[in-house]
């Protein structure tokens, strides 16, 4: 059994754990009085889907503040092209992802409510720009995210040979 464990925890440390503090990488982030808003986003290019998480902390941002929702406003030249509420989540991060239709400037505003009290509201630019690299074939590009799978699957095969192993010693 000892063996076991120590196999499982060489494996575990052999491979890096891939931990954002953004599901998506990048963050607009903008103190406002007592709080600090914490938006994370992805780049998208026309009708492709842009994830966006939302977090509130304290001003210094180490301690998360608990809100009931947030209301998301996206507009472009002065007309609402998305509006409506993202409830906070007991677990996870509230997050919602939208397909842009055009390239060009986007505001993205959010304003956070615990009950009928607004805690913080924020307004931050997002650029929709076209595909740098178009040549890359877009089913290529979307096959980027089953490495993590791949990796997984290679550990729990090599787990599991490991333990088959240590079992049929006894």
């Amino acid at each position: 059994m000892r063996k076991l464990l120590l196999i499982v925890t060489i494996l575990c440390a052999s491979f890096p754990s891939f931990v954002l503090a953004h599901s998506t990488g990048e963050s607009f982030e903008k103190v406002i009085g007592a709080y600090k808003v914490d938006i994370g986003y992805g780049d998208a290019a026309p009708g492709e889907a842009a994830t966006f998480d939302l977090k509130l902390f304290d001003a210094s941002g180490e301690s998360k503040i608990p809100f009931d929702n947030a209301w998301v406003r996206i507009e472009r030249d002065g007309k609402t092209f998305f509006a409506g509420p993202i409830a906070n989540q007991t677990f996870g991060v509230p997050a919602f992802s939208i397909a842009f239709p055009t390239e060009g400037s986007y505001e993205v505003s959010v304003r956070f409510t615990n009950g009928q009290n607004v805690l913080a509201e924020a307004t931050f630019p997002y650029q929709v720009e076209a595909d740098e690299d178009a040549s890359i074939d877009s089913a290529a590009k979307k096959s980027v995210p089953v490495m993590p799978a791949v990796t997984t699957a290679a550990i729990v095969a090599v787990a599991a040979f490991f333990i088959g192993r240590v079992t049929a010693r006894g």
